[in-house]
């Protein structure tokens, strides 16, 4: 079942084109528990199956977006969802790991 959901690009990064990037979304496992295994703060433990994927995390777990970005590129994701637990869009901002 599709559904629309607001979105927000982050403000670092790659523009959003017209160009489509599809691929399989994969949910992440950093390990971290806090408040999930899916926060995207630490290193991503099933970086076999994330690679050339699309990267599913949540939003939380007390580390900038980022951070989590940064997390699913080094883990050879080719994009990343980063998901709220409420309904609210929140602003994305290149914070210390934006540049990298």
């Amino acid at each position: 079942m599709l559904s629309r959901h607001p979105t927000l690009q982050g403000f670092f990064g790659a523009e959003i084109t017209t160009i489509p990037v599809t691929g399989e979304v994969i949910e992440i496992n950093d390990n971290n528990r806090v408040p999930s295994d899916t926060s995207g703060c630490d290193t991503i433990r099933n970086q076999p199956e994330v690679m050339g994927r699309i990267a599913l995390m949540n939003r939380g777990g007390g580390c900038q977006i980022s951070k989590k970005v940064l997390m699913a590129q080094e883990a050879g994701a080719i994009g990343a969802i980063i998901c709220n637990s409420d309904n609210s869009v929140g602003t994305m901002n290149p914070g210390a790991f934006g540049s990298q």
